[in-house]
């Protein structure tokens, strides 16, 4: 639960660290989580609760839609999936 709460703060005062504290050029942007577990053990619940108490929209990701075979297409298509969340400050479980 501790680290549940550690992603919560860090959501939402992120904004805070890197403009008012000016840590932009001390940490990265964003936070990057991997939950892992078999099925039923609370993943996907704890993605959506963490939106809900930091008032962000949870987005699931079917790669099936984002994963291309050609050549460079993942990749483009990844970077305008990250780019827009990054705007519109979603959480994106994949």
């Amino acid at each position: 639960m501790a680290e549940i709460k550690e992603i919560e703060t860090w959501l939402k005062y992120n904004d805070r660290l890197l403009e008012i504290w000016n840590l932009k050029g001390k940490i990265k942007p964003g936070y990057r989580v991997l939950f892992h577990g078999p099925p039923g053990t609370g993943k996907t619940l704890t993605a959506c609760l963490l939106g809900k108490y930091t008032n962000r929209n949870v987005y699931r990701i079917d790669l099936s839609v984002v994963v291309s075979k050609y050549i460079g297409e993942t990749e483009k298509n990844l970077s305008r999936l990250f780019d827009k969340a990054d705007k519109k400050e979603w959480i994106l479980f994949f």
